[in-house]
């Protein structure tokens, strides 16, 4: 499997659940499915405005990549790498957001 091959893949991935999550959104927190860290669970708030970022934040971000990866050979192991960087700064991004909102109320 090629870089853009992979890259593809995860990004209708990220779009199906995208999809799946505006046609049927979980109003509530859940344990199974979406962005599930403590703060995201902590009010249904803040579960909703974590799962609208992470979807934006990702797809956005491996959209970017797809591109990248139609110009530049880039390998699996290498966009793999990729995606983990950008996982985890989507992660600390949100984070943040929820801290800081939980902060203010």
């Amino acid at each position: 499997m090629s870089g853009l091959t992979s890259s593809i893949a995860i990004l209708v991935l990220l779009l199906l659940f995208c999809i799946a999550y505006i046609v049927n959104p979980i109003k509530a927190p859940s344990n199974y499915i979406g962005y599930r860290t403590k703060l995201s669970r902590s009010s249904n708030g803040n579960w909703q405005l974590s799962q609208k970022l992470f979807y934006c934040l990702s797809i956005s971000c491996q959209s970017i990549l797809v591109i990248a990866n139609a110009f530049i050979d880039i390998s699996v192991s290498t966009n793999s790498f990729i995606l983990l960087g950008y996982m985890f700064i989507i992660f600390v991004m949100i984070q943040s957001i929820l801290y800081n909102r939980s902060k203010t109320r």
